[in-house]
């Protein structure tokens, strides 16, 4: 009898100890276009509260023979690339891949792709 308590015991620690010291990560940022700035797009990505990326850059069409919701591509740095379309963003950080959907889509009703639309605003954030 005492030795499947000290058993069970053992196991709550166990798992006691995995939840305490379980690191849990958080990324997000903010994809914007005022309009303003000749097409740039305005990406601010941030990882576990500290700002990695803050760029300000001209996306490309992944395809150009696309049509309709077109997947755009923000290129920065050595081998940093960011693609979104209007569904969600997908990167790579840190040696994850994220694919992650917008939590706030501030694209103007009358837009029907973010390639004619001059002003929109995308948040998204996800933890790992």
């Amino acid at each position: 009898m005492l030795g499947k308590i000290k058993t069970v015991l053992g196991l709550i620690f166990m798992t006691a100890v995995s939840l305490v010291y379980s690191d849990e990560h958080y990324i997000g940022g903010i994809l914007s276009n005022t309009g303003l700035n000749n097409g740039k797009v305005h990406l601010v990505l941030k990882y576990d509260g500290k700002i990695v990326f803050d760029v300000l850059e001209k996306p490309q069409k992944v395809f150009d023979d696309c049509r309709k919701d077109c997947v755009y591509e923000i290129t920065f740095g050595e081998h940093n690339s960011f693609r979104f379309n209007s569904e969600g963003v997908y990167f790579t950080y840190n040696g994850h891949l994220f694919n992650l959907n917008y939590i706030n889509n501030r694209l103007s009703q009358r837009c029907t792709d973010i390639e004619v639309c001059k002003h929109y605003r995308f948040t998204f954030s996800g933890k790992f």
